[in-house]
């Protein structure tokens, strides 16, 4: 679902809370990297509006699952945990994306 809605261009804010080096290995396509650790520093970057949904994902989960606490705390509510993360993403052999380089199919 959430690969067609990035074709379609309504897909929400998406949150990829790895470090910047597992981003740069490859991403859900149109994804904003900010890590876990520095989320509460910079929640002004994820540029979401009030009820604006957004998609959180790390690499299997555990990461992810504190930065929804932390968007949480910070009155952002509308929040999914990409189910199954990148690990699932990759699996699944859905498109994946490189800095300077767009996506591409595995």
């Amino acid at each position: 679902m959430l690969m067609a809605q990035i074709e379609a261009n309504t897909a929400p804010v998406i949150e990829d809370v790895r470090t910047p080096e597992e981003f740069e290995a490859g991403h859900v396509p149109g994804a904003i990297n900010i890590p876990h650790r520095e989320l509460s520093d910079r929640l002004d970057e994820l540029l979401l509006e009030p009820g604006q949904p957004a998609v959180v994902y790390c690499e299997r989960g555990v990461r992810a699952a504190i930065a929804t606490d932390i968007l949480n705390a910070a009155g952002i509510e509308r929040i999914n945990h990409l189910e199954g993360d990148m690990a699932q993403w990759r699996r699944t052999n859905l498109p994946i994306a490189y800095p300077g380089l767009g996506p591409s199919s595995q």
